[in-house]
């Protein structure tokens, strides 16, 4: 056995096609994956593609991919991991537990705060990956959509056949929490999150008012078990009432019967599909999740928390940690988290853990202001 390594640039194709052969070709699918994610899985991420070899041969390999973050003006550290696989020769040695160990040791050596996994076997969750975060995922009928009223006689929407980054990355930076990208990554990224592997197809679509560009939205459309078309949203930015227009109009182009639509809680769009009578279920958020380095993370939080609490309060908060837990500390008041309680905590979760903690209320309403973070859904374009 060789490794934990990188892999090799001669090994790339190797790699790629056991991906292939995993998540797309056993399935009758096309082996698309080396196109679906062109960040995760290139010659640049070689070193973030780690391996074990047996005999000259790849026998398991995990990839992640760094990235950073905007939380309402907060940069923060982040990393995604997917297409984990191991050949059928090899599997129940252990071989991606092994080089998780890897991953782990190099993501805090680097200083990532968050890692997104987009699965959430045991695999994950022995490793204190968790299902958090507040979601909703809203079923909106084309009637609720058609009985809208008319929001703004002067906005066009147009179909997307010549995608420019440029149209569309200034409307995605006004998201009060957002990814980062490069205009290579967004290029990149669009391209890969609207390859076809199955049976379904993408649609993009600017929205304009007055001519000027106001805001964008990626749907992918498939049939149901009623063999009746729907849309998935895969990622949307910019004016909510333009984007619901935009919708509508998508809607009748399609002959779509309904969206799926998953939101965070406190986004806007949520508030008007709520308000809309929408139906939804609530959900945590796409895969699992892990704080890494947590002390760190509030470190870098330092200017979110700003905007929330006082310098006063702010100056009454610690972070730390011990061998058995996260700690928040506010005043004399000392709130240890245990396990995943610190990510359903700062990443949110539909049960709210500080009643089950002993703290004045003085330090929930603290922990109310800045807590849960915004953190977008991951299932976007940023998807690797």
């Amino acid at each position: 056995m060789e490794g934990p390594r990188a892999c090799k640039i001669e090994e790339l194709s190797e790699v790629v096609d056991l991906i292939n052969k995993t998540f797309r070709t056993s399935a009758g699918l096309k082996p698309t994956m080396g196109q679906e994610f062109p960040l995760l899985l290139s010659e640049e991420n070689l070193d973030n593609m780690r391996v074990i070899s047996v005999e000259g041969n790849i026998a398991a390999d995990v990839n992640y991919y760094p990235s950073k973050m905007n939380i309402e003006g907060a940069e923060i550290n982040v990393a995604s991991i997917g297409a984990v696989c191991t050949h059928n020769d090899h599997r129940g040695k252990g071989y991606s537990s092994i080089i998780l160990d890897d991953i782990e040791k190099r993501l805090k050596e680097s200083n990532t705060h968050l890692l997104f996994v987009s699965g959430g076997r045991s695999l994950y969750l022995r490793r204190g990956c968790t299902f958090c975060g507040k979601f909703y995922e809203f079923k909106t009928s084309i009637d609720i959509l058609n009985n809208m009223d008319d929001i703004n006689p002067k906005i066009s929407v147009e179909e997307v056949t010549d995608f420019n980054a440029l149209d569309f990355i200034k409307i995605y930076n006004g998201h009060r929490s957002r990814f980062i990208r490069s205009y290579s990554e967004f290029n990149k990224l669009y391209n890969g999150a609207t390859t076809i592997w199955d049976d379904f197809y993408y649609k993009t679509y600017l929205v304009r008012v007055h001519s000027k560009i106001v805001a964008y939205f990626i749907i992918r459309v498939r049939k149901n078990e009623d063999n009746e078309l729907y849309g998935t949203m895969v990622e949307y930015s910019g004016d909510i009432s333009s984007i619901l227009k935009g919708l509508q109009y998508a809607a009748k182009e399609n002959n779509l019967k309904e969206y799926l639509i998953r939101c965070e809680y406190r986004d806007i769009l949520s508030s008007y599909l709520l308000a809309m009578g929408s139906n939804y279920d609530e959900i945590n958020q796409l895969g699992t999740v892990k704080i890494i380095s947590f002390s760190d993370l509030m470190i870098q939080l330092k200017g979110y928390f700003k905007q929330y609490i006082s310098e006063e309060e702010l100056s009454n908060l610690n972070f730390y940690e011990t061998q058995e837990a996260k700690v928040i500390q506010y005043k004399q008041e000392t709130l240890e988290l245990k396990q995943n309680e610190a990510e359903k905590l700062i990443l949110g979760d539909w049960k709210d853990i500080k009643g089950e903690k002993q703290i004045s209320s003085e330090f929930k309403i603290i922990l109310d202001k800045v807590f849960p973070i915004y953190i977008p859904w991951v299932g976007n374009i940023n998807y690797q």
